[in-house]
């Protein structure tokens, strides 16, 4: 984890499940822009565009925001995200900062009086209703170029317990470079088991993909393997998080999100 990003959450209780999706076929481009959404919803967690699981993945959730929902909307339209304010006393996460419109997720970030904003979601298993061990995360995303803001989206553990191990699939200020990070597991949780700088721009769309086996955690930036940690596995269930914060204006967007289970 960066110095500029923030803090880890705390949990909140999770929402209701919903149904888990199927896989389907051709995936999208990283360079192609987000479809077009529609209104109405909830969302069904469903959405034709992914790629068929590979051999040891069974997938559990996907979503491509099609249901256009303003923030108020956000909690009942994707039953699967759980949005929550910052209650570390820094009032940095505003749920207000968070939308769905033309088929993109939008987490805002922006100063007030001085002070840093953004916003914060938990992405659920539909069957534990939070966490889940070993997992696969897949998410399209980019972000607008403002000045001391960025993003981390990250696998925290249900314990609250740092030392359980955090994992920090994407990293980074927005007028940077995109990192990766995997912590230490047990002592020293705050230093980097492995570090990646990618060296690629936050404003052009990226797929992420992160890996989390029994035996190793793997990187992959728009399906090339970019890391591999076998030293710093965490064994503790764990559940996907994205932060932003800052004190610039824009936003970090997300296209689609997917999520596996690990059966072997």
């Amino acid at each position: 984890m960066s110095a500029s990003t923030p803090p880890p959450p705390a949990s909140t209780p999770p929402p209701p499940a919903s149904t888990a999706p199927s896989t389907t076929s051709q995936a999208p481009s990283a360079g192609t822009s987000p479809a077009p959404a529609q209104t109405g919803g909830p969302s069904t967690g469903t959405f034709t565009g992914l790629p068929v699981a590979p051999a040891g993945w069974q997938q559990v959730y996907a979503d491509d925001f099609s249901v256009d929902a303003s923030s108020a909307q956000v909690g009942r339209s994707y039953p699967r995200l759980t949005l929550y304010p910052d209650n570390s006393g820094g009032g940095k996460y505003q749920t207000e900062l968070v939308d769905v419109s033309g088929g993109t997720l939008r987490m805002g970030v922006q100063g007030s009086g001085g002070q840093a904003q953004g916003s914060a979601l938990t992405i659920t298993n539909p069957t534990t209703q939070w966490g889940q061990t070993y997992g696969r995360y897949s998410i399209r995303f980019r972000a607008d170029r403002a000045s001391d803001s960025g993003a981390a989206m990250m696998l925290w553990p249900d314990s609250d317990v740092w030392s359980d191990g955090e994992t920090d699939c994407v990293e980074g200020d927005f007028d940077g470079t995109i990192h990766s990070f995997n912590h230490r597991v047990g002592a020293n949780p705050e230093q980097n088991s492995l570090a990646v700088d990618t060296g690629m721009s936050w404003q052009d769309w990226h797929v992420s993909t992160v890996e989390w086996t029994p035996t190793a955690i793997r990187f992959y930036l728009d399906g090339q393997l970019i890391g591999t940690d076998t030293s710093a596995v965490a064994r503790a269930s764990r559940h996907w998080v994205i932060q932003t914060a800052g004190t610039g204006s824009g936003s970090l967007q997300i296209d689609w999100v997917a999520m596996y289970q690990y059966t072997g």
